[in-house]
Parts: C-alpha cells; sequence; structure tokens
C-alpha cells in the first residue's frame, strides 16, 4: 500500500485499514456467474517516494482491492453448492501475477477520466481478504 494513503496504517504492519470506508461502484445490476469476482482498486503510484517519474514497467501492480460484485459460487460434479467466499465491501488481497482482466462498463468513465479502476478475477486469484463491516 501507499504511504501516503489515509487508509495505510502503520498500526496494522502497512496493511490497508479495513475500517476505512471507500466508495464502491454501482454496476446497475450487473451479476458475475460462478465464481467470478469483480474487485476494485486504486491506481499503483506513478511517482517514487522522492518524487521521479516511474515508467510503466517499473509500477507495482496492485495487489490488494475491495470486492464491488460476486458470483454465487460453483457447484462440483456431485452437485454439492460452493459458494464464493467474499462479499461486497471486503477488501480482498490478490497476487499480482494471478492478475484479472481490466474491465469497463457502458456508462462509468474510464479510469483515465476519472473512473474507478476494475478487475474480472476468479476467486482462486483471491489470497486472503478483511471482512467488511
Amino acid at each position: 500500500g501507499d504511504p501516503n494513503d489515509p487508509k495505510f496504517s502503520k498500526a496494522a504492519g502497512g496493511i490497508y485499514d479495513a475500517t476505512q470506508k471507500q466508495d464502491l461502484v454501482d454496476l446497475g445490476g450487473y451479476r458475475p456467474i460462478h465464481d467470478v469476482v469483480i474487485v476494485q482498486f486504486q491506481q499503483a503510484a506513478d511517482r517514487s517516494e522522492g518524487g521521479i517519474m516511474l515508467p510503466d514497467i517499473a509500477q507495482r501492480r496492485p495487489e490488494e482491492g475491495v470486492v464491488v460484485v460476486a458470483g454465487p459460487g460453483n457447484v462440483t460434479y456431485n452437485g454439492v453448492s460452493c459458494p464464493v467466499a467474499v462479499k461486497r465491501g471486503d477488501r480482498v488481497r490478490f497476487q499480482p501475477q494471478a492478475f484479472g482482466n481490466a474491465i469497463q462498463f457502458p456508462g462509468i468513465p474510464r479510469p483515465e477520466k476519472g473512473g474507478p479502476r476494475l478487475l474480472e478475477m476468479r476467486e482462486v486469484d483471491i489470497v486472503g481478504y478483511w471482512p467488511a463491516e
């Protein structure tokens, strides 16, 4: 996380403070299927702590975000339901190399125009979460 971000908590070991609320985008009733999760995240810092502009290749990929919406889960071959563990508002941590697809929805401004940054990923790409209150 970015130490200059007001949600960053050094007391919590340098992780985002899950008690801080983040405004989540409204996807107009969109519901993913199976174990697909839509995550809203903040853009990686484009400058170093010293103020030097970082090229895209040097910027860290996001590793945390907040669940906007999650699918219902999967059903195994023998009919057992496996619901998704996360829900709207949960802060999730994921592996940067298991990066999902950046997505855009009609009627929502693009990130370059101040809109939210959204990822579509599978639940298996999420390595842990802090439940929403």
